[in-house]
C-alpha cells in the first residue's frame, strides 16, 4: 500500500543519506508523507566541522566510496536535510 500525502507521523533514517544516489529526493519524499507537525529522526555522519577532518574525508572519500557501498565521507547531510525541507534542531 502507497502511503498517502501526510499520513505519518514520525520518519526515521540512520546511516544511510550517505549512500543513497539522489539523498534530497528520498527526504522530499519522507517529506511528502509526513504529516506538517511530524518528526525526522535521523542518525548519520558527514563532512566534519574540523577543516583538517574534511581534508582528510576529502581525500580518502573516492576510494571509500568504491569500497563501501557507495557511502561519501564527505556529504553535507545538514545541507541535504535543510534542502528538503526539514529544520534541524
Amino acid at each position: 500500500m502507497a502511503l498517502a500525502d501526510r499520513d505519518v507521523d514520525t520518519a526515521v533514517v540512520t546511516w544511510s543519506l550517505c549512500s543513497m544516489a539522489d539523498a534530497l529526493a528520498a527526504l522530499r519524499e519522507v517529506k511528502r508523507v509526513l504529516k506538517p507537525d511530524a518528526t525526522l529522526i535521523f542518525v548519520e555522519h558527514g563532512l566534519s566541522p574540523d577543516l583538517s577532518v574534511q581534508a582528510w574525508q576529502n581525500r580518502i572519500n573516492p576510494i571509500w566510496r568504491r569500497v563501501a557501498g557507495g557511502c561519501n565521507l564527505n556529504r553535507r547531510i545538514d545541507q541535504v536535510i535543510r534542502g528538503a525541507g526539514f529544520a534541524i534542531s
